[in-house]
């Protein structure tokens, strides 16, 4: 006997918002927004996004510099932030890989001097 072949599709779930949002810009002025998933899911059972813009990928364990600060992230404080946190990597004889990128962990609504946000850097080994 020959059992029928079936497609199963995961069902759709909402997923609660995670942080850090990652907001990483290209020289084009161009964002890609990156969502930490809970660590309930691999990448094999995270559900089916309902946008095929969205993919997943999981990200390599690095080291990291991060500068933390507060207040809005706007474009300019971040570009003032990431300058600062590159003065400290050349003061600490630290060298970067990669892009400096941004992160933010509260809700838009919260007040800016409670705000926590992040400028990240991977580190070269």
């Amino acid at each position: 006997m020959i059992a029928p072949v079936q497609d199963i599709q995961k069902q759709s779930e909402s997923i609660k918002m995670t942080v850090p949002v990652i907001d990483i810009e290209n020289e084009k002025d161009e964002h890609t927004i990156q969502f930490t998933m809970p660590s309930k899911y691999t990448l094999e059972t995270l559900p089916k996004p309902n946008n095929d813009k969205v993919t997943f990928r999981e990200i390599p364990t690095t080291q990291r510099a991060v500068l933390r600060y507060t207040g809005w992230a706007t474009a300019q404080k971040v570009a003032q932030k990431k300058q600062h946190l590159k003065e400290l990597l050349e003061r600490d004889s630290l060298k970067s890989s990669g892009e400096m990128i941004s992160a933010q962990y509260n809700p838009p609504l919260s007040f800016p001097y409670l705000r926590r946000n992040e400028i990240l850097v991977d580190i070269a080994k």
